[in-house]
């Protein structure tokens, strides 16, 4: 009996366990398009990133290249500068070499000319030119032959002046032989020929009646090395009477004692004697 309600329920129960079972196909059925559906979402989801970031890739390259054209357009554009600048400082240099080389012609022509009067004589102009002819020299070897030139162009002048105030001297022309022998000295005074032209100048301002000049020139012409070769009792006289004639009585008699001491057969020794004993 109770198998027989037992079967009877099992019977029972097939139609709702099948229903049952349909229904949980039904679900896995769902489930299987669910998933399929989040498969595809997650697929077109990694497409989209890729190409999102495919997209992102080329955007950088792209930047990249901006970048990198950028700077190199800035590098051109920085060298161009400088060779501009270059360029204007080379055609700067070149016009400074220019003039240079110009100037340069044109000293080496002053300078040949320079060197034509010395060789010529004309000393004169050199004297005149000299300082310009200084400014012009640029190099210390130009300069020192311009100062070598000039000098000895001053020492020749000196001498041919004082030669000129010598002939004007014994041709009895004390006035132009004073004017010959001091433009020598202004040209050199320190030469050989100073102490002879110390005692001809004296000579000429005592003939001149400047008494005082005559000390001051025979008194140096005295004060000289190579007072031996001009000192003569002429110049010994003449010295000791200026002092007299300016009331310098003792200067005129210690000259007039050294022309007794130096000249003893002197024609002006009776003239000195009377003088000594009258100062």
């Amino acid at each position: 009996m109770n198998d027989t309600n037992d079967r009877v329920t099992h019977e029972q129960d097939i139609p709702r366990i099948l229903q049952n079972t349909q229904a949980q196909r039904e679900d896995l059925k769902l489930v299987d398009i669910h998933i399929e559906k989040l498969s595809r979402r997650v697929l077109l989801g990694s497409v989209f990133a890729y190409v999102v970031f495919a997209a992102l890739c080329i955007t950088a390259a792209y930047l990249w290249v901006d970048i990198a054209t950028g700077q190199q357009a800035s590098r051109r554009a920085a060298i161009e500068r400088k060779l501009e600048v270059t360029e204007k400082e080379l055609g700067a240099l070149k016009k400074q070499m220019e003039e240079n080389r110009a100037a340069a012609r044109e000293r080496s022509e002053k300078l040949a000319v320079f060197f034509e009067w010395f060789i010529e004589g004309k000393y004169e102009k050199i004297l005149k030119q000299g300082r310009k002819l200084s400014d012009i020299a640029s190099t210390p070897l130009e300069r020192l032959v311009v100062q070598h030139v000039t000098t000895d162009a001053k020492r020749q002048t000196s001498f041919d002046a004082y030669a000129e105030g010598v002939h004007a001297y014994n041709a009895g022309k004390p006035k132009a032989a004073i004017g010959h022998l001091t433009r020598a000295m202004k040209y050199d005074n320190t030469g050989p020929h100073m102490p002879a032209l110390r005692y001809y100048l004296g000579l000429a301002h005592y003939k001149q009646s400047n008494y005082r000049k005559a000390t001051i020139h025979l008194e140096a012409m005295l004060k000289s090395d190579q007072k031996q070769k001009f000192l003569d009792d002429h110049a010994l006289f003449r010295l000791g009477h200026s002092h007299e004639l300016l009331k310098q009585n003792n200067q005129a008699k210690r000259h007039y004692k050294n022309l007794l001491k130096s000249f003893p057969k002197s024609q002006y020794v009776g003239i000195v004697r009377s003088k000594i004993n009258q100062l």
